[in-house]
């Protein structure tokens, strides 16, 4: 890391994104960007966490620093994207709507009149990363809003 200089008993945060579904990821340490967009493999292999490493790289075998490394608070996290929801048009009064995103990950589509109570319309998968949705029930009342929301 050129340019980048530490200070012994100083904590550095890092942050790695890991992508799995676009095959990139990315990291900053201490709010400096060291790498956005890269590949995980370019191999073919196996899209998943493994195991988690640090690594000492020596560059210098004449200045090889204090050879001291700590990590803690250790926090990894899986999320998937939010999906997206589009209204594709309204048929005979109702709203029909596209639910895009995970492939083959779970949702449910939700509707309410006034964005405090939300009821379940529908629960399914993406198959091939969207969901289409027709409401009919809907095209009765005055107004009917919609959100979308990955399940486990």
């Amino acid at each position: 890391m050129v340019g980048l200089y530490f200070t012994n008993a100083i904590e550095y945060p890092l942050s790695i994104d890991i992508d799995f579904a676009s095959n990139r990821w990315s990291a900053v340490f201490n709010r400096a960007l060291l790498a956005t967009n890269q590949p995980i493999t370019t191999a073919r292999s196996s899209l998943n966490l493994g195991d988690i490493d640090a690594a000492w790289v020596v560059y210098d075998v004449n200045a090889p620093g204090d050879n001291l490394m700590v990590f803690d608070d250790y926090l990894v996290t899986a999320t998937i994207p939010p999906p997206k929801l589009t209204l594709l048009g309204i048929l005979n009064g109702a709203a029909a709507l596209r639910v895009s995103g995970q492939p083959d990950a779970a949702f449910v589509v939700e509707a309410s009149t006034n964005f405090v109570s939300w009821v379940p319309l529908k629960t399914n998968l993406t198959t091939g990363g969207y969901f289409d949705f027709v409401d009919n029930a809907g095209s009765a009342l005055v107004r009917r809003f919609y959100r979308g929301r990955w399940i486990p």
